[in-house]
């Protein structure tokens, strides 16, 4: 058993405790419980609740990274994210692929290559949201448009892009694509 397997089998090394939920002191938990888990239904293996586990967490993670529309309870909403960062890696490797399947599909059709290339970059931000060429923007922003500190963090937050903003993302975007 890995380190991390008593978060989703319910099995914890005697003496380990659960970890608290984000926002909750350890005191506020029950000694021997993670509310982050639930325990596992009777009659499944620890093998089973620990994929079980993986899928929940991939599907929170899935959640919050992608637009790729998953059904969660309320309870798994409301999950704390970090509990689900396992699942963040294999996001990442499902979005990945989904550009690769458009670039192949692209230069299988006759497509130029840098056409695939841009059609591929494209079909990663549709999947995201655009969440990290957002993030990269609001970086650019602030940190080449605000002076003070908290204006920085102002600018950051803000909806509009900024001359910095568009320059990032227009190079970071011709970088990959470019083969």
């Amino acid at each position: 058993m890995t380190s991390d397997d008593w978060r989703t089998s319910g099995h914890r090394a005697e003496g380990m405790e659960a970890p608290a939920p984000h926002g909750a002191s350890p005191q506020d938990a029950e000694p021997g419980t993670s509310r982050s888990q639930p325990p596992p239904l009777p009659g499944m293996t620890p093998q089973a609740h620990a994929l079980t586990g993986w899928w929940r967490d991939f599907v929170r993670a899935a959640a919050f990274l992608t637009r790729i529309p998953l059904q969660m309870d309320s309870a798994e909403a409301s999950r704390p994210l970090a509990s689900a960062v396992r699942g963040f890696p294999i996001v990442g490797l499902v979005v990945g692929v989904t550009g690769a399947l458009v670039l192949v599909v692209g230069r299988a059709v006759g497509l130029p290559q840098l056409a695939s290339s841009l059609l591929a970059v494209a079909s990663t931000a549709l999947v995201t949201g655009g969440l990290h060429e957002e993030g990269l923007a609001n970086t650019m922003d602030g940190l080449f448009t605000g002076t003070a500190s908290d204006d920085r963090l102002r600018v950051m937050r803000e909806a509009q892009l900024s001359t910095f903003g568009m320059l990032a993302l227009m190079f970071v975007e011709i970088g990959r694509a470019h083969v």
